[in-house]
């Protein structure tokens, strides 16, 4: 089971949650990606899995809000392994979402590896990097602690006492 332990401002908070409450509430409507490439050969199975993939999505997204009030109150969070799943699938979406709509001039690469210089975003856009980031890191401590041999710390170490 995941255990996170992570400080949060309210203040911090309060900035991701203005980001992520409207993004998740458009998730309700639609899934984050495009379908247009999906093949449309049978409409009624294409209309079910739509469906299922956005209350998979509301579910996800619900989870993730709950998660990111509950970490106002408590030190650490402990996950099930489902749980830790549902708020990888939410964060992957929202951050899809925070792309799509405010740091698409961006490239992949540079949003994936950090390379955003902060004193070139306008501010409609250091909100929603900031957040960018911030789901970015929680997904990795969530991918490492569900998959711990995916990240081989003591390599890390090893290389440090160099």
């Amino acid at each position: 089971m995941p255990k996170l332990s992570i400080q949060i401002s309210p203040h911090f908070l309060q900035a991701l949650m203005d980001v992520v409450e409207p993004i998740e509430q458009r998730l309700h409507l639609q899934v984050a990606i495009s379908l247009d490439s999906v093949p449309d050969d049978d409409e009624l199975l294409l209309e079910a899995w739509r469906d299922s993939l956005l209350e998979q999505l509301r579910e996800d997204g619900e989870y993730l809000i709950h998660l990111l009030r509950k970490m106002l109150s408590e030190e650490s969070l402990t996950l099930t392994d489902e749980e830790a799943e549902s708020t990888l699938r939410a964060a992957s979406a929202i951050r899809l979402k925070i792309r799509e709509v405010f740091l698409s001039r961006f490239s992949e690469e540079a949003l994936e590896r950090d390379q955003v210089d902060m004193a070139r975003l306008g501010p409609e856009e250091r909100k929603p990097y900031l957040c960018f980031m911030f789901l970015a890191r929680f997904q990795e401590a969530l991918v490492a602690q569900l998959m711990p041999d995916f990240y081989d710390f003591n390599e890390l170490f090893e290389e440090d006492e160099d």
